[in-house]
């Protein structure tokens, strides 16, 4: 029996604005070290859970 990762990660989630030359919006990416992680080991088939919260 082969034993499953479980990753879990708690943080801000973080909206990243991304404009070109003349300041127009051309993308918006979530972002966050913790938020490319949990990204990067889902890629990779392990399982993932990500608690966040968003300050106004």
């Amino acid at each position: 029996m082969s034993q499953q990762n479980i990753f879990v990660s708690h943080g801000d989630i973080i909206l990243d604005n991304i404009y070109d030359e003349n300041l127009n919006l051309i993308k918006q990416d979530g972002g966050g070290c913790n938020w490319n992680d949990l990204y990067n080991l889902a890629q990779m088939g392990e399982t993932c859970y990500a608690i966040g919260s968003v300050r106004k």
